[in-house]
């Protein structure tokens, strides 16, 4: 969990520094919590390869909200706390609906798939 969400946080930062989202981050968010999952998991079986693939995916998720309230804070002049302490959850879902392309689904199902392969010990 925490790996994802220093990913999240990570494509976020970068995101803002460069002023592009760069979808090529979901693959190695997904590959740092394949990793972690790996070497705090210490086995390979279904289920860590499942676990592994599902926090890329949360990681994914999280990053991309991240960005939007970057973004949104930026736009608005305003501290990137700020935007989590007053855009609510409905908000920040038409955001993230608004913002969603078929090049997320790639994206996303190749840091699924890098969580999935990572996440596995015999690797």
């Amino acid at each position: 969990m925490v790996a994802a969400i220093i990913g999240a946080i990570l494509w976020a930062v970068i995101a803002m520094l460069t002023g592009y989202r760069f979808s090529y981050a979901a693959i190695g968010l997904g590959c740092l919590v394949g990793l972690a999952v790996r070497l705090l998991g210490k086995g390979s079986e279904l289920r860590f390869r499942i676990a592994g693939a599902l926090l890329s995916l949360f990681g994914c998720f999280l990053g991309n909200i991240f960005i939007i309230y970057a973004l949104l804070a930026k736009e608005w002049d305003v501290s990137f706390f700020q935007i989590m302490g007053t855009v609510s959850i409905s908000e920040t879902l038409l955001y993230l609906r608004l913002t969603f392309n078929l090049k997320d689904v790639l994206f996303y199902g190749l840091a699924l798939l890098a969580g999935l392969r990572m996440a596995a010990s015999d690797y």
